[in-house]
Formats: structure tokens, sequence, C-alpha cells
């Protein structure tokens, strides 16, 4: 894992043909296709709903993603100084010290589907603001403090296939 700044996140993200607009929102610039899910209530519903939408919907390895934290600290200090301090804790065993709005994205690499288990688990359980890309970059997961993620792809027959595979969530298409 390989974190990263608000800029290289940027980068990383023009690399693959997806730019940022106004207010921070993630995009591609031919527009996206987009299906809400409602994240789950109980936090172990929550946890099994992070790992069930993080497998693959064309049975092909992971290749890795960009996990970039947009935004968090809308619950009780309390909360959610739990949820930094576990944040904390997995960037330090990756040798990471800088904070996290120092450097908000994360890399992760081929070998590390576990460690982006890991890291997706905690804006979906805290329901913090973040997006989820992974390679090649042709579709995102976004989480909103509002208890949804959205899945936006690049093209139509993309959120189809996206849909279909995780029917059992109940995708509901934006317009």
């Amino acid at each position: 894992m390989k974190c990263l700044t608000e800029q290289e996140c940027v980068q990383w993200c023009a690399a693959r043909s997806i730019e940022i607009g106004g207010g921070s929102q993630v995009r591609w610039s031919g527009g996206a296709f987009v299906s809400d899910i409602k994240v789950p209530n109980s936090t172990l519903q929550a946890l099994a709903f992070s790992y069930g939408i993080l497998t693959r919907d064309d049975s092909s390895e992971f290749q890795g993603s960009l996990l970039w934290m947009t935004d968090w600290g809308f619950w009780s200090e309390e909360i959610e100084e739990l949820g930094v301090n576990i944040w904390k804790a997995l960037r330090a065993y990756y040798g990471e010290k800088r904070e996290l709005n120092e450097a908000p994205g994360h890399v992760l690499h081929v070998n590390e589907f576990q460690e982006q288990h890991c890291l997706f688990s905690l804006p979906v359980i805290f329901q913090w603001d973040a997006y989820l890309i992974p390679e090649p970059g042709d579709y995102m997961l976004v989480l909103s403090h509002h208890g949804v993620i959205s899945l936006a792809a690049n093209t139509l027959k993309r959120l189809e296939r996206l849909e279909r595979y995780w029917s059992s969530w109940n995708p509901k298409r934006k317009q």
C-alpha cells in the first residue's frame, strides 16, 4: 500500500481518464451512469456488504485500486476518534506517518486485496465519504455519509453488468 496526497490522487485518476469536477466530484469526461445501494444499518451486515461489494463481477483477479478518503468527522467525537485511530494503526503498519488529511489516498496493489477490504470496511462502517476506484478505472464505488454507496460506471453496459452482479443489494438506477 502506498498513501497519496490529494494532488497525487488527481494524477492517478487523470491517468485513467477520470477527472475531478467542482466540489471534488470524481467523474469520467464522457459522463457516468449511476445506481445507488443502501448500506445496511447493522455493523455486521455492513462488514459483510463491504466484503461482498469488493468481489469482482467478472471473475478476474484483483488488479489494485485507489481508495480516496474525501470527508469524515460527521458523528460524535468519541465514535470518530475510534475510527480514525483504527485507520492510523492500519496506515502505521505500512510505515505511513502522515495524517489522513495530508495523504487521503491509498493505492492498493495486486497482492493487497485483504488490505483493501480492511481499509474499505472502515468508511462503510463509520459512514465516511470516499471513492474506491478499482483498476482499470472503468467503474467506482462512491461512499457517502448518508448511508449510500453509488455504483458509477463509464458506460451504461458496464453499469448494467455491475447491477446484475450486485442485484441482491437492490441497486436503484439514478436518472
